[in-house]
């Protein structure tokens, strides 16, 4: 028999739970506000350079818009279809006044005006006040929407397409049959205007005559605008506030101004242009030229895209692009 006597043990109640201590809850609020502070100043951070990326984009693919259509004109500039083997001088404009901007293919297909404000016809009033923009104007026919004739035309009769005829308007006409190859004049209901008559088979082809220039819109952005012959300016791309050219001149044979080596020597401003090397008249000075250097100073259309203001007295994002293009129909 155990005589062994029975013990128990004891134990103790756990201690009484004890709160923080007000030192302890300040440094945890302190932690707390800057971890929120720090993820609020990354997403602030994150969202301003997606609002600067998106509006850099933008303005990228503008210019790269602008750019491309100035390279379709300028790359035709005065392109009105095939010589024929016949001299440049072979040529007719039967155009009502020839010599206007959107008229003088033969003239001056390409001229430039600096300070588009004062020089540039069609233009003065309606520029961007904020600069000096420059203005361009550029002529060739419309080799994507040719046209021929089905049958020999008297000078002045109707002419027969073989197709769809032409819509009315200027246009020019390649005529190798003819003394006078390449001439402009303005057709109506298919009537021919030509002083001259038209071989079978001639080609013609609408004249595009464009001018470009900088003005605000309506909403009180500057924007680059493109002017048709007589239509009503269009806008092309907002948040454009300057644009600047120069011109690649050939001024290898100061002598005579002709039969050049076809290689550009120097980029002027458009009124230096005909004091570079000056030959017998404007127009051929503006045939020197056998490339053109646009820079476009665009601009966001938000504001408060950048933090520091700028000297325009606002927060928008600025960024200058420049291409050079040639003008191959010359080269």
């Amino acid at each position: 028999m155990n005589n062994s006597p029975i013990t128990f043990s004891r134990h103790s109640l756990p201690g009484r739970s004890q709160g923080l201590t007000l030192i302890e809850l300040m440094i945890s609020l302190a932690l707390g506000m800057l971890v929120i502070l720090s993820v609020g100043y990354a997403y602030i951070g994150s969202r301003t350079t997606f609002r600067q990326q998106d509006a850099l984009g933008r303005m990228q693919e503008n210019a790269r818009f602008v750019f491309e259509t100035l390279s379709n004109d300028i790359r035709m500039v005065g392109y009105a279809g095939s010589l024929c083997g016949l001299a440049d001088t072979e040529v007719v404009n039967a155009l009502p006044s020839p010599t206007n901007w959107d008229k003088d293919i033969f003239g001056s297909p390409l001229k430039g005006y600096e300070d588009a404000a004062t020089t540039a016809p069609d233009v003065s009033g309606t520029v961007y006040a904020g600069t000096s923009s420059d203005a361009l104007s550029i002529l060739h026919a419309d080799s994507t929407k040719e046209y021929v004739v089905n049958a020999a035309a008297a000078a002045g009769a109707a002419i027969s397409f073989s197709g769809t005829a032409p819509a009315n308007g200027n246009v020019v006409v390649t005529d190798c049959g003819n003394a006078k190859p390449r001439q402009a004049f303005a057709l109506a209901g298919g009537v021919n205007a030509l002083p001259t008559p038209l071989a079978a088979q001639s080609r013609i082809m609408p004249l595009i005559a464009n001018l470009y220039f900088v003005k605000v819109n309506g909403d009180g952005t500057p924007s680059i605008y493109r002017k048709s012959g007589a239509s009503a300016p269009q806008e092309l791309v907002e948040g454009v506030e300057d644009m600047q050219i120069t011109y690649g001149v050939d001024t290898s044979n100061p002598a005579t101004c002709s039969d050049n080596d076809g290689g550009v020597d120097a980029y002027v401003k458009a009124d230096a242009v005909e004091a570079t090397v000056p030959c017998a008249t404007a127009a051929e000075d503006w045939k020197k030229v056998l490339a053109v250097r646009v820079t476009l100073s665009m601009r966001s259309v938000e504001d408060g895209i950048t933090t520091d203001v700028q000297p325009a007295g606002d927060r928008r994002l600025r960024k200058t692009f420049t291409t050079t293009i040639a003008a191959r129909n010359r080269l």
